[in-house]
């Protein structure tokens, strides 16, 4: 499924899909945020993809509480 969207140019994914549906090795973009608290996993995985880091694109979002 991943791969496939690779191929077509699809470079924007979301993380709580994916550790469900891909593997690491086919993805070179990922979106992250503390509110997934999957920050442990996305790192293991960066670290296990074989990919050099420079090649990794890694978005992080920080929100803000109101209240």
């Amino acid at each position: 499924m991943c791969l496939a969207a690779l191929k077509c140019g699809y470079c924007h994914f979301d993380t709580v899909s994916l550790q469900k549906a891909c593997s690491t090795d086919s993805l070179n973009n990922y979106l992250e945020a503390s509110g997934y608290a999957n920050e442990e996993y996305v790192g293991r995985a960066i670290r296990d993809s074989g990919i050099p880091r420079e090649e990794i694109y890694l978005t992080t979002k920080l929100g803000t509480i109101t209240g």
